[in-house]
């Protein structure tokens, strides 16, 4: 009789390698399966792998509507809780844990390329010029991109609060879920177990933790749902919580995340304040472009850069100052805290 071949290498080392392997194949077919039954809008915007960190996968994903958030989410639940099960089923003593934020753009976070596509550092290359054609290629190509901002930075210490029963949750992630739920388009398990401050987090100032109940041993849940009955404390209202988190949002001068429901449209009155403000200092940006393409493309053609230069006029000083003023404004995100 063969005998298995023993690896050198503790067990833990090979589970991550299966990890690698298996858990995005996992999601991915389980994101399909989901969008193909109830969103097929969603189908061609899959969660893709964005980076490795030690043994954590980070994917990430555009997002299209409140139902393909709601999608993802529940497409990653699942996929937790079916690796868990096989980890548990295996006798191997290792088990999955998972955090989600959301993150808007192009502010107050912008997406600046990494690889070798942009040899100099060039605006673009500083994500400081933008475009929906880099966007939508940083949604299929996510590994050669960056994704920097505070909402980033946040999203990586809630992660801290997660656990094999737990999905740690942003505050704008939550309130997005939450207004799902109440909406009834879905029904997470909300929980709430108060406050913690977070190095780098609204200035250190206490932040809600939320979290959806990821505990997949009916034994636990028997226990958690009994002790929960002696203590008097509940699952998290749906739209309480809702209430909650746009109070604190409101409170602690957060952006309010906007993300709508399939088919829905928004008026410009509804949009932050901070994307008006890009939207300006953008059109600003691009005519100066073109103003500058232009004088170039008259001086090469009349061979006077001076003389057209006079007949296309300089660019708006105005227009130039409000561009550096928002470059301003969008890197000082980064360097406060």
């Amino acid at each position: 009789m063969d005998e298995a071949v023993q690896s050198p290498f503790p067990i833990w080392v090979n589970r991550i390698g299966h990890f690698y392997r298996e858990f995005p194949k996992q999601l991915s077919r389980e994101f399909e399966r989901r969008a193909e039954a109830d969103h097929p809008d969603s189908r061609d915007h899959i969660p893709n792998v964005w980076k490795t960190i030690g043994d954590e996968i980070i994917f990430c994903v555009r997002l299209q509507s409140t139902e393909h958030l709601a999608l993802c989410v529940d497409a990653f639940l699942r996929t937790l809780e079916q690796y868990g099960d096989d980890l548990e089923k295996a006798d191997i003593p290792l088990d999955v844990k998972g955090a989600a934020w959301v993150a808007a753009f192009p502010t107050p976070n912008i997406t600046v390329p990494v690889s070798d596509i942009y040899s100099e550092p060039t605006e673009a290359a500083l994500g400081l010029e933008t475009d929906e054609a880099m966007e939508a290629l940083a949604e299929k190509e996510p590994s050669r991109y960056d994704f920097l901002g505070k909402d980033i930075d946040t999203g990586f210490r809630i992660a801290k609060h997660s656990g094999s029963d737990r999905l740690a949750l942003s505050v704008e992630l939550a309130y997005l879920l939450a207004s799902v739920c109440a909406e009834g388009k879905q029904n997470f398990r909300f929980s709430y177990s108060g406050r913690d401050t977070m190095k780098g987090v609204i200035g250190g100032r206490p932040y809600p933790l939320v979290w959806i109940d990821t505990e997949r041993k009916y034994s636990r849940r028997e226990v958690r749902a009994l002790e929960r009955a002696m203590t008097g404390e509940k699952e998290v209202d749906h739209h309480l919580l809702r209430n909650f988190l746009e109070a604190f949002m409101s409170d602690e001068e957060l952006v309010k995340p906007l993300l709508l429901g399939h088919g829905s449209t928004v008026s410009s009155t509804d949009l932050p304040e901070i994307y008006l403000a890009f939207k300006d200092a953008w059109h600003a940006q691009a005519k100066e472009n073109e103003q500058r393409e232009l004088v170039e493309s008259e001086s090469v053609g009349e061979g006077s850069a001076p003389t057209a230069a006079a007949e296309v006029g300089e660019p708006d000083e105005q227009s130039l100052r409000a561009i550096e003023e928002n470059i301003k404004q969008i890197l000082s995100r980064f360097e406060s805290d």
